[in-house]
């Protein structure tokens, strides 16, 4: 067998090098590429898929949002000629202290508790947060309240007025009107009207947005954009406040007299169809929902229950009698009580 002479050699190693140089140049411009088609699907997806997204992060990093609130629609029954209100917006004030402000903190819990009727240590504990600069003490405070505090002068306690849904007819015609509670995203109906026609009572809110700095604050010479809130609609419902009241005193005093569960009742005017009361008993205070313990007495029976006609069918088998000529007004009906 012939040997391979030393040139041979010497041209096979320079060709198995180029071809080892050649294949690593080409994993390098291969990994190369496909870095490059990584970052170009990524940058797609930044760019167009998720555009939206980053958008609304970058904007948040240099604008300052707030929500403009808007009046929830308030509700009303009739009163004669006028308009009687069951749901209503009501102004209160809250009270609240920023910690690092108030200067006699043992004074202005025991004082505050005196007034407020609540505990000193509790108080003192949100006034012994330094770092915290809004600590809410009480809300809804009475007109009392509001003056005896600001006789005191305190230092770091401070007022803020919130709005509140107000039900001026407490019990009467609670199971139609229901309540709104506060959540998240505002007030939302429970319940009754408040719930059934949330959307048309809550409305829209609105928002506020300008430029802040790296500390959070507004940039007082930016451009503030405001869109203002749209305010619920206002709803007046058939039922006379007068027929209301007392279609419930007398399912009171029925349930009391004859130790009945319940009762419901309604009042219809024949000639229009319209509701003039819808009353059941018992029945709850909408101000203080949150105390019932029972909350199926938030249900309307009238429509929210089931229950055997019974003798409700009698007027319809008798308007179908009439309509076909098969009785009248007068004719007379002996019920033997046999089937035959």
């Amino acid at each position: 067998m012939q040997r391979p002479g030393n040139a041979q050699l010497k041209r096979t190693k320079k060709e198995v090098g180029t071809s080892e140089k050649y294949g690593r140049v080409g994993i390098i411009v291969g990994g190369i590429f496909l870095v490059g088609v990584f970052l170009i699907v990524r940058l797609y997806f930044i760019q167009v898929v998720s555009h939206d997204k980053w958008v609304a992060i970058a904007e948040n990093q240099h604008n300052a949002f707030q929500e403009l609130s808007a009046d929830r629609g308030e509700i009303y029954i009739h009163d004669g000629e006028d308009r009687y209100p069951l749901a209503v917006n009501r102004e209160y004030q809250m009270v609240y202290a920023s910690p690092k402000d108030v200067v006699e903190k043992d004074r202005a819990a025991l004082e505050l508790a005196r007034i407020l009727g609540l505990d000193a240590g509790v108080i003192k504990n949100k006034l012994d947060r330094p770092n915290d600069p809004f600590e809410i003490i009480k809300k809804r405070l009475n007109d009392e309240e509001i003056a005896r505090i600001n006789e005191l002068g305190l230092k770091g306690i401070a007022f803020l007025p919130e709005k509140y849904r107000y039900y001026p007819a407490g019990e009467l015609a609670s199971q139609v009107i229901g309540f709104a509670s506060l959540r998240e995203n505002g007030r939302v109906g429970g319940y009754g009207i408040e719930s059934s026609k949330d959307g048309i009572l809550r409305g829209e809110t609105g928002t506020v947005s300008q430029e802040k700095d790296a500390a959070g604050r507004w940039l007082p010479l930016s451009d503030r954009l405001i869109v203002s809130p749209k305010n619920g609609e206002s709803l007046l419902l058939t039922i006379d406040r007068v027929i209301q009241y007392e279609t419930e005193k007398i399912l009171k005093d029925s349930v009391e007299r004859y130790e009945a569960d319940s009762a419901s009742a309604i009042v219809m005017d024949p000639k229009t169809g319209n509701i003039l009361s819808m009353a059941s008993f018992p029945q709850f205070d909408p101000n203080n929902y949150s105390e019932e313990e029972d909350y199926s007495v938030f249900l309307n029976p009238v429509v929210s229950m089931t229950y055997e006609p019974g003798s409700v069918m009698k007027p319809i088998v008798m308007a179908m009698g009439i309509e076909e000529g098969k009785v009248s007004p007068t004719t007379e009906f002996v019920d033997t009580g046999s089937e035959s």
